[in-house]
């Protein structure tokens, strides 16, 4: 094989439409991928089979994403990255990758990102690789670090969920824009009809659990917002607590009583400090599955594209060989589909499990405001017998805004999590006809 050209700023075009993938084993050596493949990059399937995937890797790429790609899915996640690759002449191709552990592989699946969030990319691997010339890795690390946190991103699965999902959704756009759809599949013989059936059937599944997962994000944002309200609720008490219990000092003898009503609101605040803290655990856990969940959604939708794209270019090309190496490359799509039906389960278990833990803390929440309703009225009581009772006043109507302020939070936080265990029983009720469908694929 010659030696690779020098990068040169020229793409090596390709369609929205089109789809393509590559397997490697564990140390990154190519093990097979399809025609798209192997026309974009500009190399033959001989020339790819048994080199490491870095053949094709641009200089202009940050060390540190590559380092991040392959610390995530050794680990047996899923990862999706934008990535800028050389083809043979030296030419680039921008591509979003999501790459699948399999067990003894990895699969990458890449399609044309068109979205505005890649927009950006260029600019930000720029600067990465900018920093990392200068310094080491983590100064790239640094750089991706300061660019999610300046779109209030709080890791990269947020950002990577974020990236994917709209660039899946820009993708869709364009393609109804442009009237593409699936190709021909009248030439197949019948066990790829089957599949291909089968497959149509898989997606039109899969886009309801995206549609129903994007729900759920959309609605994760909103509770959000609510959330960071809830938490100034405890200190807000514990400052009118520590008002309320000098007030009543000053009185002597005659703030006996309110200085207990006084201790009753530093306990509300002390209790609500727990119950908070339950709440933002079962929160930050729950924000967590439902981002990994809305991406293995999107990634298990893209397999199934693939799978139906590949079928067709098996027809309509001669390039993928005999039947045992196009079944060869089938079952490995057909695996990592296998792979994210397993995992959408287990994600949507554990979501419906987590779930359960929010609802116990919003009840406990309830309870801390209600109790906290109370003490507001004993100490109005208490405070209406005073000849000078101002300082009272303005602590217990204050907590009266406050309690009206939290229960209100706490009624759009209940109404946002039945919506969200709504769509979370959906995804769980759709795993067996999952399951079904699969099996159909390999009767």
């Amino acid at each position: 094989m010659k030696p690779m050209k020098q990068a040169i700023n020229v793409e090596s075009p390709f369609e929205i439409e089109e789809l393509f993938f590559s397997e490697t084993d564990l140390k990154g050596i190519i093990l097979s991928g399809n025609q798209v493949f192997t026309r974009i990059s500009q190399f033959s399937e001989a020339e790819l089979i048994g080199k490491p995937h870095n053949l094709i890797r641009h200089p202009d790429m940050p060390k540190s994403v590559f380092k991040l790609l392959w610390a995530t899915i050794q680990k047996g996640e899923l990862i999706g990255a934008y990535v800028k690759n050389m083809a043979k002449d030296g030419s680039y191709y921008w591509v979003f990758a999501v790459v699948i552990p399999l067990g003894n592989s990895y699969l990458s699946i890449r399609f044309k990102p068109t979205s505005k969030v890649f927009e950006s990319i260029p600019h930000l691997y720029a600067e990465m690789t900018k920093a990392e010339s200068k310094g080491d890795l983590v100064a790239g690390q640094k750089v991706l670090g300061k660019a999610l946190e300046g779109l209030s991103l709080k890791d990269y699965l947020a950002f990577m969920t974020m990236a994917v999902r709209t660039e899946w959704d820009s993708r869709v756009q364009k393609l109804r824009q442009r009237g593409i759809k699936g190709g021909n599949f009248e030439s197949m013989d019948a066990r790829l009809k089957q599949k291909f059936a089968a497959t149509q059937s898989l997606r039109t599944l899969l886009e309801s659990f995206y549609d129903a997962a994007c729900l759920i994000l959309d609605l994760k944002a909103e509770l959000d917002r609510e959330r960071k309200s809830v938490g100034e609720f405890s200190d807000r008490v514990r400052f009118l607590s520590l008002n309320a219990s000098t007030s009543s000092h000053r009185l002597g003898s005659q703030g006996r009583t309110l200085a207990i009503v006084a201790q009753q609101m530093q306990t509300t605040s002390e209790e609500s400090i727990r119950i908070i803290k339950l709440f933002e655990d079962s929160f930050t856990k729950t924000v967590g599955l439902i981002e990994a969940a809305c991406f293995e959604v999107t990634a298990g939708l893209l397999v199934t594209e693939m799978i139906t794209s590949f079928l067709v270019e098996s027809v309509n090309t001669q390039s993928h060989g005999t039947n045992h190496e196009i079944d060869s490359k089938l079952a490995v799509l057909e695996q990592s589909l296998d792979r994210m039906r397993r995992r959408i389960a287990q994600n949507s278990e554990n979501l419906r499990s987590n779930q359960r833990d929010l609802q116990t803390a919003i009840e406990g929440l309830r309870e801390v405001v209600s109790n906290s309703g109370f003490v507001q009225i004993a100490g109005k009581i208490e405070t209406s017998s005073l000849a000078d009772q101002k300082d009272f006043d303005v602590i217990f109507n204050e907590l009266k805004l406050m309690v009206g302020e939290v229960t209100r939070t706490q009624l759009r936080l209940v109404t946002g999590i039945v919506k969200i265990t709504h769509e979370i029983d959906f995804l769980c009720s759709g795993q067996s006809q999952f399951s079904n469908l699969t099996a159909l694929m390999n009767p």
